[in-house]
C-alpha cells in the first residue's frame, strides 16, 4: 500500500510540473524539484521580513524601496524609505480589518475599513505580499522551470507561472492587477524568492520585485503593526469608507451636554433608543468668517447643524460631552491625478481635546467625509 502512495506521488509531482526543465547540464534534475519544494515551503511560512525594491516598467516607470512585515494572518506593514508616488517616510498597516496609510509630506493618516483578513486560507493577499500571492494562484496557473544556474557558489532557479484566467484575479482573488505571467527566481539553498516579475494588461506592463535579506518565520511581535503618530496630523476616511475610529457609545444621556450653543440630550417620545439633541443655532458661530471667499448666512449654518446631527457619529460624540466649536468651510484630500482637494461645509465638534470636521453635502443633507486630529504621542 506505502509503495502504491510513493509511486501515487511521484506520478502527482511529475504530472504538475510538466514541462520543467533545466538549461544548465550541471544541474539535470534540480529544475524538476525546486518547483514543488518551493511552494511545499511557501505553505510552512508563518510570517516574513524582507528589503524590496520594487519597480514599475510600461506606463508607470518608477521604482520604490521599503521594508516589507507580514505575520499570518491578517497582519502587514510597509514602511517606504523610497516612493516617488506615495512620498518618501510612508508607512502602510493591515491588521484584521483595518488600513493605515500615514504620510508624512501630507501630514496625514488615510484610515479606512476594509473586509477581515484571512491571508492564511490561501484565497487572497495583500497587493503588496507578493511571495503569498504566487502560492495562492499556484492551482489556477500552469507552473514550469524555466532554468537553473549556479552564481557565486549558489544555485537559483527560475520558476514561471502562467495563469489560465487573469480577469478573474479581480473577481476570484479581489487583486488590484490581473497578472499574465509571473516569473520567480529562487534560491535552492533557503527556497525563498530573491526576484519576481510579474507581468499585466497583456504584458504591456510590468512590475519587479527584488528581495533582499529576507528571513521567514521570525516572531515578530504585534505591536510591529502599530504607528505611533507625531502631534498635529490629520486623520482621514475617504467617503467610500466607513471610519475605523471607535466613536463613544451612542445610549441615552439625560444630562445636558454644554458647548457653545446650548444642548441637551433627551430621548424621543416615538422611539426611546434614539436621542434628539436640541441646538441653539444663534449660539453656533462660524469659523473663519472673516474669510469672504466663502459666507455661511444663517439658514446655510442650520442646515449644515441638521445635516450633520443626522449622523450617528456625530450624535455619539455630543452625548459623550463633546462641545459643538462651530461651522467652516473644510477641505479634505482627492486620490492621486486629482486637481486640488475637495472643499464642503461641515460642522466642527471638540470632544476630549480633538477637534473632529463632519463634512457635509449640501444636496443630500449628508456627512460625505470625517477628518480629525491626533492628540500628540497617539499610537494607531
Amino acid at each position: 500500500m506505502r509503495k502504491k502512495i510513493l509511486i501515487f506521488l511521484i506520478l502527482f509531482i511529475a504530472f504538475w510540473c510538466t514541462g520543467c526543465a533545466t538549461n544548465s547540464p550541471d544541474h539535470p534534475d534540480t529544475g524538476n524539484t525546486v518547483t514543488a519544494d518551493f511552494f511545499q515551503h511557501s505553505h510552512t511560512v508563518r510570517s516574513y521580513t524582507a528589503e524590496v525594491t520594487r519597480t514599475y516598467a510600461g506606463i508607470e516607470n518608477d521604482s520604490e524601496v521599503f521594508t516589507i512585515n507580514v505575520k499570518y494572518p491578517d497582519k502587514l506593514r510597509i514602511d517606504l524609505k523610497k516612493s516617488p508616488r506615495s512620498g518618501d517616510g510612508t508607512v502602510v498597516v493591515i491588521r484584521e480589518n483595518q488600513s493605515f496609510r500615514y504620510s508624512p509630506s501630507a501630514n496625514q493618516v488615510t484610515e479606512m475599513s476594509i473586509d477581515k483578513q484571512d491571508w492564511s486560507n490561501r484565497t487572497s493577499w495583500a497587493d503588496d505580499d507578493y511571495w503569498r500571492m504566487a502560492e495562492v494562484i499556484a492551482s489556477d496557473s500552469e507552473i514550469t522551470t524555466k532554468s537553473c544556474e549556479t552564481t557565486g557558489g549558489k544555485t537559483y532557479c527560475t520558476v514561471e507561472m502562467r495563469p489560465w484566467n487573469p480577469n478573474d484575479f479581480a473577481g476570484k482573488y479581489q487583486s488590484s492587477y490581473a497578472y499574465s505571467d509571473v516569473l520567480i527566481r529562487v534560491d535552492t539553498s533557503t527556497l525563498n524568492p530573491v526576484k519576481m516579475q510579474l507581468f499585466y494588461d497583456n504584458d504591456k506592463n510590468s512590475v519587479s520585485v527584488d528581495y533582499r535579506n529576507l528571513t521567514e518565520n521570525s516572531d515578530l511581535s504585534d505591536s510591529l503593526f502599530t504607528i505611533s503618530i507625531p502631534a498635529g496630523v490629520t486623520v482621514v476616511t475617504p467617503p467610500t469608507h466607513p471610519p475605523v475610529h471607535k466613536y463613544p457609545d451612542t445610549g441615552i444621556r439625560t444630562s445636558p451636554v454644554q458647548g457653545i450653543g446650548t444642548m441637551n440630550a433627551s430621548a424621543t417620545p416615538e422611539n426611546s433608543n434614539v436621542s434628539r439633541i436640541v441646538v441653539n443655532y444663534t449660539g453656533v458661530r462660524v469659523i473663519g468668517a472673516d474669510d469672504a471667499t466663502e459666507r455661511i448666512d444663517e439658514n446655510q449654518k442650520k442646515m449644515i447643524v441638521d445635516a450633520a446631527l443626522g449622523d450617528e457619529r456625530v450624535r455619539a460624540l455630543l452625548q459623550d460631552e463633546g462641545v459643538i466649536e462651530g461651522v467652516l468651510y473644510q477641505c479634505h484630500p482627492t486620490p492621486k491625478n486629482f486637481s486640488g482637494p475637495a472643499c464642503a461645509p461641515a460642522l466642527r465638534i471638540l470632544h476630549e481635546n480633538i477637534s473632529w470636521d463632519f463634512l457635509v453635502d449640501e444636496k443630500s443633507r449628508t456627512v460625505i467625509f470625517v477628518q480629525h486630529d491626533l492628540p500628540r504621542g497617539a499610537l494607531i
